[in-house]
């Protein structure tokens, strides 16, 4: 067997260079940490709440650095420190088809950019597709497809995302069953991207391999809690390459990213503002049904806030990576159905708005799965057209509505949410 020279590369980036917006432009800048067990925060903490990844330690160098960010996501670990602690990491998944009982991120990828539309997305993945032995050029073409979903949903609903596309980090050595496979892996990934980016794809490659200075060593002397995990520390170091990454694109005033990833942004923020909002096509794609994984302890999630709330479909226990159920397994809601899922009177707390019935009821849906009493009320703007609102709770007055989000901690699970009132 040849010798297998392996270049370290700090962090390399394509360069897009930032115009300064008017001051007026300070929106909330949405991140998707997206990949695996990794993402997740596997080894990073001892419970589920305690979970955070690389995600703590990213989220304080940017707030410390004055960004206002948002993770989003459908999967929720390391809440207990970090109470935006959304992402969509999912355990054992990989790049694409490892396993029968799974789902993979080049399947669903559209399904959660629909969900949670971001700014930028994280990317992460290929460790668990090493391990099932798949061949780096496979796992390549599968994150090319990945990020092939990801334009093309962008492409679909006039945004633009930018992708951080991580070379990710080896395994644990001794014994380094796999670290030759993973170096090929990434060498093969920086061409692909490469190559992506010197056709316009806005990308830009970190290097975790060898830039992240992970020790490769079991803990205490080394980085890493296992095989494929690092420890506490190890998560840290990632931190530090992401957050040189995400300041290509963020603005070094904070609260804005580059111009060129904001062109057109259609976040979430924008459909929450009434009147003020500048509507744009919400996806409509249907979704897959949801993998059948075992089922994982998840964190807690607001409980019901009002005796006056109506009565929700019962909810299954998410799993540890939930889809969302597949939109033909039961007939859609009709317009005049949706008009009469809430009463026209009080105050409700929004979470969320669409344009369209079926992407409404899909995220509904997902959220039920979570615990959260939510629904849907069909709503007519003027000179806007129709909107379908997603609200939590209904109450007899303002006061109540926003003492029981702060009793309950709603904006911890609906970071962007406010109180509306009921036409």
């Amino acid at each position: 067997m040849g010798k297998i020279v392996t270049y370290s590369i700090v962090v390399f980036f394509t360069v897009f260079l930032p115009i300064s917006p008017s001051p007026a432009a300070t929106a909330q800048v949405s991140i998707m940490p997206l990949g695996d067990s990794i993402t997740y925060g596997s080894s990073s903490g001892t419970k589920p709440g305690e979970e955070v990844s690389y995600r703590k330690a990213l989220m304080d160098k940017l707030v410390a650095a004055g960004y206002e960010i948002v993770f989003v996501g459908s999967q929720n670990s390391g809440y207990r420190i970090l109470p935006n602690s959304s992402h969509e990491g999912h355990r054992q998944w990989c790049a694409s088809g490892c396993y029968q009982n799974r789902s993979d991120i080049l399947r669903e990828v559209y399904n959660f950019l629909a969900t949670n539309p971001p700014d930028i997305v994280l990317l992460h993945i290929g460790t668990n597709d090493i391990i099932a032995d798949h061949d780096p050029q496979e796992i390549v073409s599968a994150v090319s497809g990945i990020l092939d979903n990801i334009f093309r949903y962008a492409g679909d609903h006039n945004r633009q995302i930018g992708v951080i596309l991580a070379l990710i980090i080896n395994q644990l050595n001794p014994p380094c069953l796999n670290c030759a496979q993973t170096t090929a892996y990434n060498k093969a990934l920086r061409q692909m991207a490469q190559d992506r980016i010197q056709k316009g794809d806005k990308i830009i490659i970190v290097d975790m391999e060898n830039g992240a200075g992970i020790d490769y060593r079991l803990i205490p002397a080394g980085d890493m809690a296992g095989i494929v995990h690092p420890s506490e520390r190890g998560y840290q170091k990632m931190a530090k390459v992401w957050f040189d990454g995400l300041k290509q694109i963020l603005k070094p005033s904070g609260n804005n990213i580059d111009q060129d990833f904001r062109a057109n942004r259609t976040d979430s923020t924008r459909y929450f503002e009434g009147e003020k909002w500048d509507p744009s096509p919400i996806p409509t794609g249907q979704l897959s049904a949801p993998p059948l994984l075992p089922a994982a302890t998840s964190p807690a999630q607001p409980p019901a806030i009002s005796a006056k709330e109506p009565e929700p479909a019962p909810a299954s226990k998410p799993g540890t990576a939930e889809g969302l159920k597949t939109a033909s397994k039961k007939e859609p809601l009709s317009d005049s159905q949706a008009s009469q899922l809430a009463e026209t009177k009080g105050y409700a707390i929004q979470v969320n708005a669409f344009r369209d019935l079926k992407l409404a009821e899909e995220f509904v849906e997902a959220q039920k799965k979570r615990g959260q009493q939510v629904y849907v009320s069909k709503i007519q703007i003027k000179d806007q057209g129709v909107w379908y609102r997603v609200y939590l709770g209904r109450f007899a007055d303002k006061a109540e509505a926003a003492r029981n989000m702060k009793e309950k901690k709603i904006k911890d699970f609906f970071p962007k949410c406010f109180i509306q009132k009921l036409p």
